[in-house]
């Protein structure tokens, strides 16, 4: 794993730098070493979720036969247009998430969410009308929007050889994720604290509990200042996908690539309260050091409504080999000791397949994300009750002699 000075020293340039979004840079300018950052914010975060994304990201990584790169090209595009349309309106990308891109409008005080709410929601309307022009592999695009407002906890946790990795939570999202039960294709839903705030400059229909179906919204008159990125933490910050091309000489520009992925998705949580930040810093610094030993690449660290979501890749350059399989079961068996210690439950699933390794975004922010039906399918396999939960092809393949492996009755 590549520390932040190696990052550094490996040619984090001006382009490497754009994948650390400025709301990180903000906080990791106070980390101390080995200690764990967070803070509290006023966010508006806007849920976009992508309708069949999963079977389009199929169709492209079945193979690599004349089809794929345009479906490739189509899905850069559609994640790129969504990012810059965002950034217009002054958003920040959050990550992109399974079938959704999470955006951010950060304030520095309830007075000045009404305006955050515009932006978002011209953002929102913004994407829904231009999805009607955008096509994927013949197929039409269809978008489904929700709006969310109020508080985020934002963590920067971790910190092995000063790599950080960024978590955000908190009823922000819960408030987006609330307005997506009332969402459908084509729709931008507005979440009850966000239609107060929209009320004076948007036009909207009534849903049940309180929730707004935003119709249309006034321009957005105030022009958008450019964010501006703070200096000095690009190597802490960078994704380690990216650091570990850095450090193998590689920090150039990737432009997308089909990869054969071993994807291990952790869900990690305790018994009582969600866990505190000590307890946080421990968990992913367990999971930073299992797989930096193993030659693994932590992909995202997010918060959900079933607690902490880990995600690791294993086969993407320049760490790939033909053991994967094996590294990525001996490892998920470390941590699910490890974390126990904590004391943490934990249920890991590992799939394999072709995934798509891509980065999309506009102006100084850039974001990288991997597509494919094998990060949905280790996140199925995370949700069964046994602590670890395995494709039958990585068993059969790659089941090193320490380990043993029980097969499972259809569910």
């Amino acid at each position: 794993m590549l520390n932040s000075a190696a990052a550094d020293a490996a040619g984090i340039d001006a382009y490497l730098s754009r994948f650390v979004p400025n709301y990180r840079r903000q906080l990791l300018r106070t980390r101390r070493t080995g200690e764990p950052v967070w803070r509290a914010l006023t966010a508006v975060v806007l849920y976009v979720d992508i309708i069949g994304f999963t079977s389009l990201s199929g169709q492209m990584t079945q193979n690599l036969a004349v089809g794929a790169e345009k479906i490739a090209e189509g899905v850069n595009g559609v994640l790129t247009g969504i990012a810059s349309i965002a950034a217009r309106h002054g958003g920040e990308v959050m990550h992109f998430a399974g079938d959704a891109a999470w955006i951010g409008w950060f304030v520095d005080s309830d007075i000045d969410m009404p305006a955050a709410c515009h932006r978002a929601a011209a953002a929102a309307t913004a994407v829904r009308d231009v999805t009607r022009f955008w096509d994927v592999g013949g197929r039409h695009v269809e978008l489904r929007a929700s709006i969310g407002a109020g508080q985020l906890q934002q963590f920067e946790l971790g910190g092995h050889r000063d790599r950080w990795c960024g978590l955000l939570r908190g009823p922000a999202i819960t408030d987006a994720v609330g307005a997506d039960r009332f969402g459908a294709a084509g729709t931008v839903v507005a979440s009850p604290t966000v239609w107060r705030c929209l009320s004076d400059v948007g036009e909207g229909s009534s849903l049940p509990e309180g929730y707004v179906r935003l119709e249309a919204v006034d321009p957005v008159r105030a022009p958008v200042a450019p964010i501006e990125l703070v200096e000095g933490t690009d190597g802490a910050g960078l994704p380690e996908i990216l650091a570990h091309r850095a450090g193998a000489g590689e920090p150039g520009r990737w432009s997308g690539e089909f990869r054969t992925c071993h994807i291990v998705f952790g869900r990690l949580q305790t018994a009582g309260p969600e866990m505190g930040i000590d307890q946080l810093h421990l968990a992913v610094g367990e999971i930073q050091r299992v797989l930096d030993r193993s030659n693994g690449s932590l992909y995202q660290l997010l918060s959900d409504e079933k607690g902490l979501a880990v995600i690791a890749a294993y086969g993407l350059p320049p760490q790939a080999s033909g053991t994967d399989g094996a590294r990525a079961l001996e490892a998920v068996a470390r941590l699910n000791e490890g974390v126990a210690a904590l004391p943490i439950e934990s249920h890991f699933g590992i799939a394999v397949g072709r995934v798509f390794c891509t980065t999309y975004g506009a102006d100084n922010q850039l974001q990288l994300a991997l597509v494919g039906p094998a990060l949905n399918r280790a996140a199925r396999l995370a949700d069964a009750p046994e602590a670890i939960t395995v494709d039958t092809a990585i068993i059969e393949a790659s089941l090193p002699a320490n380990l043993v492996a029980f097969p499972l009755p259809s569910r």
